[in-house]
């Protein structure tokens, strides 16, 4: 499964540019509508396990990303308290989206916003000037 809400897309519907002042804008976090997502998903999960007579996971993995652990967090506390308690959390990096052009100006590039590619001035393929005030 992927992820829940996400805080940078989320202001974005909204038309605020939450990646251009965060910390760290490649990695936003959930927003609480997301982490509902989340817990919701670890119900429906568990809800099958059920139905198909499978045992719960003994295990469970997550890409680096803050968005994507804290929706498995969630997830397993959709499952129960025992799960929740129980299941150990393994961050696997080969679970990341692959880092190209893309995923840079996504982040990187003047006026980033979020958006897969990068803002509609600088997508991929396109010069990106440098001045000696930075990205212009």
């Amino acid at each position: 499964m992927r992820h829940g809400e996400r805080e940078d897309y989320s202001q974005k519907g909204k038309g605020s540019n939450w990646t251009a002042s965060a910390p760290h804008p490649f990695d936003p976090p959930l927003t609480p509508n997301g982490l509902k997502q989340g817990e919701a998903a670890g119900v429906k999960i568990l809800s099958l396990l059920e139905s198909f007579r499978k045992p719960a996971p003994t295990a469970a993995y997550t890409s680096p990303l803050k968005r994507c652990g804290e929706t498995l967090s969630s997830a397993l506390v959709g499952m129960g308290s025992s799960t929740a308690t129980s299941v150990p959390l393994n961050i696997e990096t080969g679970l990341v989206e692959s880092i190209n052009e893309d995923w840079y100006r996504s982040w990187g590039a003047p006026g980033a916003d979020s958006t897969w590619g990068g803002p509609a001035h600088c997508r991929k393929g396109m010069p990106v000037k440098v001045s000696a005030k930075g990205w212009t």
